[in-house]
């Protein structure tokens, strides 16, 4: 079960009664790598599209297109993540 986070001032309050001092927190991802592995992930996305638009199906090139949005969402995570820190511990 994940945890939702809540910020008050310094401490981090998680609802299963769990708190933590923000330095208990990791910085593990770059929010700059990460806009730039969500940014080349996008163009190559696109550029998936319209190179394969003629030799796929509706469901195989939706098939395609899914599974390199989760991938996007993951950068995006990271870049979540990297902003507000990653807790050591829940």
């Amino acid at each position: 079960m994940l945890a939702k986070i809540v910020l008050f001032g310094p401490t981090l309050i998680f609802h299963n009664n769990v708190s933590l001092k923000k330095e208990d927190m990791m910085q593990a991802f770059s929010v700059e790598q990460s806009i730039i592995e969500g940014d080349n992930q996008v163009k190559e996305l696109f550029d998936f599209v319209q190179k394969h638009a003629g030799e796929f199906e509706a469901y195989k090139m939706e098939k395609n297109i899914f599974s390199r949005l989760m991938k996007i969402g993951l950068s995006a995570m990271k870049c979540y993540f990297g902003q507000n820190g990653i807790p050591n511990k829940l």
